[in-house]
């Protein structure tokens, strides 16, 4: 038996939606009755079916409307216990000859592409002259150091953290986004250049326990957001942040109670619930494991898994590694200098490395950094960084590690159109990489690069002292996309560190897509509809401007 034709409406409305409105939706059934309906769970369906028979091929339906209405308690600006509400109310209409189930529409982003090119002016050179070569380091610095902080302490967040990003200090160690300020300070970021007159903060890691509690912390010792001014744990909010700004996060202890300590298989099995619970929290892939206790099984548990890419060793049995080797640093345990080095013990490994022809990796870790590792990485930025030598690539080992795949895995090939050549850089579909940046250096050309793929969302180029021509490639979206969330977070909250981050963020961006997120920033105030849509995750904070703006909202759903 053959179904009448019918219009199947799908709501899926968030809970948080749910328990600050009232969600009405109102439509006429097949006999012109009018109803009116509470939507009562996130996923609402409803198949509203046409009178019999259906003379037109597409029967045009009136829709049906829906109309959010604030909650008593949510006008009167109580609200439940918590710090970040999402907000959303998709909703979808599809028409049926015949009636049959239809699923909601998911939205999938297009893949990415993993090829883009640039080119070179010719001159008066010859094409067959002009070579291009990837850098040794990200923007062809000398020298690479890593910083790394162990056993998952908050102080990556209020010390280092805040003094690589000119956040504020205070004096209160254990200082959590969102806490008002008592005594401290503020000083510039830690920076380099890309080698084009753009500063580059420096990056850093920190090793994480995912699964680890005690008998203060049962439900892990990292929590959501920051419950106490006297928590000594980073958060996964935190993390969030951090991770979004460029740094990295590192396997370390997993649970005893769970997994034996002795057992690389079992510690293996460890590291894939860490890596899988890391995930879901901040959507960050680990890819480094920091020895804890200097533990051989927990290295012989890093070979075992392959989601494990490289080890960062607290002991003697790493291996040297020179990035002017081109090494592949897959499964590679490495450390860098004396891993009991003091403060100047490791300022005289730098400058050793600094002055070599063939430099090593250098890398520091410490467990609860207070002001004088913060020193110590202001007297390395002095050195080695913008204002001094800016010669050193400062960057977690997630960074090296992505940087060394894709240099090991691309292939370029050139040709010449018109006035100038071309270089086309093809990365493989399996090369996974989070920090999606190259740097190029051409010989023998004489102006900067220019773009010619817009899948490169950070472009930048300079023709340098010694008439090479630098080229720095960051493609895919995640720095667009990222750039856009700061500056709506800023927008929504005019919290001044998501600020920061958005200014920085907008700055790795090529200079076309610079000039509408900067308006943006400059223009923040009260928000609107526009400013603050529907869908959204917002904080506490902005609940009474976004009940202001959608109590009473209605809007019809329609295929017209």
């Amino acid at each position: 038996m053959t179904m009448p034709a019918s219009y199947s409406y799908y709501i899926n409305a968030s809970e948080d939606l749910l328990e600050l409105f009232e969600v009405d939706v109102l439509y006429y059934n097949h006999r012109n009755e009018r109803i009116i309906e509470r939507i009562s769970s996130p996923d609402w369906k409803c198949t509203l079916y046409l009178p019999s028979p259906v003379t037109d091929a597409e029967p045009q339906h009136e829709g049906m409307k829906v109309t959010l209405s604030a909650k008593e308690a949510a006008l009167k600006g109580i609200f439940p216990e918590k710090s970040t509400f999402k907000m959303y109310l998709d909703y979808d209409v599809t028409y049926s000859s015949e009636y049959k189930e239809n699923p909601f529409k998911v939205s999938v982003k297009p893949h990415n592409s993993e090829t883009f090119s640039f080119r070179i002016p010719l001159g008066t050179s010859n094409p067959d002259d002009i070579t291009i070569d990837i850098a040794p380091l990200k923007y062809d610095k000398h020298f690479a150091f890593s910083y790394r902080i162990d056993d998952s302490y908050e102080n990556g967040w209020s010390k280092i953290f805040a003094c690589i990003n000119g956040l504020w200090i205070d004096d209160q160690e254990f200082f959590h986004f969102g806490m008002s300020p008592t005594a401290g300070y503020r000083d510039e970021p830690l920076c380099i250049t890309d080698g084009c007159g753009n500063d580059r903060r420096f990056t850093f890691g920190e090793s994480i326990q995912p699964s680890i509690w005690n008998k203060y912390n049962k439900d892990g010792i990292i929590h959501d957001e920051n419950s106490s001014e006297y928590h000594i744990y980073i958060t996964w909010q935190e993390l969030q942040m951090m991770t979004d700004m460029g740094n990295a996060v590192y396997w370390h202890d997993v649970a005893p109670e769970k997994w034996s300590q002795e057992d690389p298989s079992e510690i293996a099995e460890g590291f894939s619930s860490d890596y899988e619970k890391t995930f879901s929290k901040i959507g960050y892939r680990m890819k480094t494991l920091a020895q804890p206790n200097g533990s051989r099984y927990y290295v012989e548990a890093a070979m075992l898994n392959p989601l494990v890419c490289m080890v960062s060793v607290t002991d003697n049995s790493y291996t040297d590694i020179c990035f002017d080797d081109n090494p592949s640093l897959y499964k590679v345990s490495v450390f860098g200098g004396n891993s009991n080095a003091t403060n100047e013990e490791k300022l005289d490994e730098l400058y050793c490395q600094a002055c070599s022809d063939h430099p090593l990796l250098v890398s520091k870790f410490c467990h609860r950094p207070n002001e004088d590792e913060v020193e110590f990485l202001r007297t390395v930025a002095r050195l080695y960084g913008k204002e001094g030598a800016d010669n050193i690539w400062v960057a977690s080992y997630d960074e090296l590690y992505d940087y060394s795949l894709l240099r090991n895995n691309v292939t370029i090939s050139s040709f010449v159109e018109g006035d100038c050549k071309v270089f086309e850089v093809t990365i493989p579909q399996e090369v996974d990489v989070v920090n999606k940046e190259l740097s190029f250096v051409i010989s023998n050309g004489s102006e900067v690069a220019q773009r010619c793929s817009d899948n490169l969302c950070g472009f930048s180029s300079a023709v340098r002292d010694d008439g090479t021509v630098l080229v720095n490639c960051n493609f895919g979206s995640r720095c667009y996309d990222l750039a856009l969330k700061y500056v709506s977070l800023y927008e929504q909250t005019r919290n001044e560190y998501y600020k920061n981050f958005a200014d920085y963020l907008v700055s790795l961006l090529r200079d076309d897509l610079q000039g509408e997120l900067k308006g943006r920033i400059d223009d923040v105030h009260e928000p609107t509809m526009e400013e603050m849509p529907l869908e959204g995750e917002y904080s506490l904070i902005q609940m009474p401007d976004y009940i202001r703006l959608y109590d009473g909202y209605s809007f019809v759903i329609s295929c017209k």
